[in-house]
């Protein structure tokens, strides 16, 4: 099942009749998070072969997620990724991504 289709399938289950205003409207700040995290994780993990273009949409991600409240998650993946520069010997980007 693709990251849209699950999306509208859950937006149009949402959508009928009897459903209350305010879980309606929370249901779809909801739906637009998960689909805003599906995209950044594509463009993430996607198949760019330009390093540089990865990591600018791997900080998006982590920036999204950070905003999310799971700073935990943030700082674990930033502290791998700054270990990944420096073992690469790249510390000039592994001190700016810290």
């Amino acid at each position: 099942m693709s990251k849209t289709l699950l999306v509208e399938s859950v937006r149009m289950a949402f959508a009928v009749a009897g459903i209350d205003e305010e879980l309606s409207t929370k249901v779809d700040e909801l739906l637009n998070s998960v689909e805003l995290f599906f995209e950044l994780l594509v463009s993430a993990y996607g198949e760019s072969h330009d390093t540089d273009v990865e990591l600018e949409h791997i900080l998006k991600l982590m920036e999204f997620v950070k905003g999310m409240n799971r700073r935990d998650i943030y700082l674990k993946y930033m502290y791998s990724a700054s270990s990944d520069f420096t073992d690469n010997q790249s510390p000039t980007r592994a001190k700016a991504r810290e």
